[in-house]
């Protein structure tokens, strides 16, 4: 992921902000993906195809990394907030209110981190798709490999 996205993720308030960020990744890498595929049609700039794939490939595995750690940094800063804000409703209470049960008190702290939460879920969603993303590029890396072969057998000639 480059510095720029990174960024992005770090800055970003909203879920909804970051929902809009990663549905425009997703869009560009699955463009990005139907680029390839269509670039499979000529066998003539096979060359160029395989570096590009592989430059695609790379990309999507740094950006698959970085956003893990975004995603471990996010979990972690949720469950430190947690853990402060359910031991500050036990010994405080919430707003005036006492609650009876560590459970009542877990429920509460989950609405209130609820923005939070979901910000790791929309990451952790991107996440996934990205990972599916890598096997998709890894499936037209063999498909190169295979459609070579196939035209090799076709023609009786080796390229």
């Amino acid at each position: 992921m480059d510095e720029t996205n990174q960024n992005n993720t770090n800055q970003l308030q909203s879920p909804q902000t970051v929902d809009d960020m990663l549905t425009e990744q997703r869009a560009k890498w699955t463009k990005d993906i139907e680029e390839l595929n269509a670039s499979m049609s000529s066998l003539v700039k096979v060359d160029e195809l395989m570096n590009t794939v592989y430059a695609k490939r790379q990309a999507a595995v740094d950006y698959y990394y970085a956003m893990n750690n975004v995603i471990l940094k996010q979990s972690k800063e949720y469950k430190a907030t947690y853990n402060t804000m359910f031991n500050n409703i036990k010994i405080n209470g919430y707003n005036g209110m006492r609650f009876t049960t560590d459970q009542s008190i877990a429920r509460q702290v989950e609405v209130d981190l609820q923005d939070k939460k979901e910000l790791i879920d929309l990451l952790v969603s991107q996440n996934a798709f990205i990972k599916e993303t890598i096997s998709t590029i890894d499936n037209i890396i063999y498909a190169i490999k295979d459609k070579i072969k196939i035209k090799e057998m076709l023609n009786g000639m080796k390229f």
